[in-house]
């Protein structure tokens, strides 16, 4: 899911277009941020070793962010395409994970 653009409107008074204007320029910062144009995906069972993880991104993503966890374990990215991430875990665990 991506964050969607604001789109402009063209019949509107000359008053009103500016501020329309101003309102898309500070979301348009908003929505450049990578970060938040993620997902996220709750109670992930990661078995030690490799796994393989749908993330419906429809792109590429930048990487991810472990929010949750049942256990500690060292969990790390070893692939990433536009359909899977591969994520390497040290031991067997449950996280939560923002994928962006």
């Amino acid at each position: 899911m991506s964050i969607k653009q604001m789109r402009k409107s063209y019949t509107l008074p000359e008053e009103v277009k500016d501020l329309e204007n101003n309102v898309k320029d500070v979301l348009d910062q908003i929505t450049d941020i990578r970060l938040l144009d993620g997902r996220l995906i709750q109670d992930v069972a990661l078995l030690s070793g490799a796994n393989r993880i749908a993330h419906v991104l429809g792109r590429k993503p930048q990487g991810f962010i472990i929010v949750n966890r049942n256990s500690s374990a060292i969990v790390w990215q070893t692939n990433i395409d536009t359909l899977f991430i591969t994520l390497n875990a040290s031991a067997n665990i449950t996280v939560s994970l923002w994928i962006f």
